[in-house]
């Protein structure tokens, strides 16, 4: 699917970028014009553009060496943002501290459940908690909580079925399952 140079202002160099220098890469390097008729629309020298173009597209490299490089740098950068969260909800006295078991540090991305039930979840705010802060989240709607997930658009038996399903596979015990008001 080729993407056009709106959806990749949009998605990636708005955020990096100011306009004028998104303009100029879009120009450049999507559109294919040149230094001088990039310059003669934004009223500068080819010269001042080649030096914008050089500045963004250095902006860019550097964002992209943040990024991690391998999936063990990924998944450790997201256990530490799974800590810092549980640290920043316990001292806001929101959940307990996890315990040992280690299904508690996992994430909803963790879970293995459609795309549809993960984005409801998702729309319903629960897509960035640990299954930890999940399970004291659905402790509070207990025994209500199939009632309360049922009522929400785009969320049926059927994403209900898979989200239980997805919490015994990565070893969630029956016992926390009924805990959270579902029916095992």
């Amino acid at each position: 699917m080729k993407h056009s140079p709106k959806d990749l202002l949009d998605g990636v160099l708005i955020p990096l970028l100011d306009a004028r220098e998104a303009d100029i890469i879009v120009q450049y390097y999507i559109q294919h014009h040149t230094l001088r008729e990039i310059g003669r629309t934004h009223n500068i020298g080819h010269e001042r553009t080649r030096q914008i173009k050089a500045k963004a597209s250095r902006k860019i490299a550097e964002s992209i060496k943040k990024y991690p490089k391998t999936l063990q740098e990924l998944r450790k950068l997201r256990e530490q943002n799974r800590q810092l969260l549980g640290a920043i909800n316990y001292y806001k006295g929101v959940y307990e501290l996890p315990a040992n078991e280690p299904w508690q540090s996992l994430g909803i991305e963790d879970l293995d459940i459609n795309i549809r039930t993960r984005n409801g979840l998702y729309s319903m705010g629960y897509g960035r908690l640990t299954l930890n802060a999940l399970y004291h989240e659905f402790r509070k709607l207990a025994p209500d909580t199939e009632v309360h997930l049922l009522k929400r658009r785009n969320f049926g038996r059927k994403s209900l079925h898979e989200l239980i399903k997805g919490f015994q596979l990565t070893g969630v015990p029956a016992m926390r399952i009924r805990e959270m008001g579902f029916s095992v």
